[in-house]
């Protein structure tokens, strides 16, 4: 898998050499990756700053929040045996 694979400094350059040898995979230092299939993928997720975005990581962090809870009780539980 590994010996069909090349990394390049950008993504122009992952796309540009993916079309001239398209049995390769290209992936950038920033880990953006470029087949010969036409399939690009970004490979740092830029934080979502919409409002739909907030509004889906505030729920996210409210599932969160009884776990952590449930945890740090534990902790304190453990720590006051001792």
């Amino acid at each position: 898998m590994l010996s069909s694979t090349a990394i390049v400094n950008d993504l122009d350059s992952a796309i540009s050499l993916s079309q001239k040898f398209p049995d390769f995979r290209f992936v950038t230092l920033d880990g953006d990756l470029a087949e010969g299939t036409g399939l690009i993928e970004s490979g740092s997720p830029v934080a979502d700053e919409s409002l739909f975005g907030k509004r889906q990581l505030l729920q996210e962090i409210r599932k969160e929040i009884p776990i952590k809870q449930n945890e740090l009780n534990g902790i304190s539980q453990k720590n006051f045996r001792v």
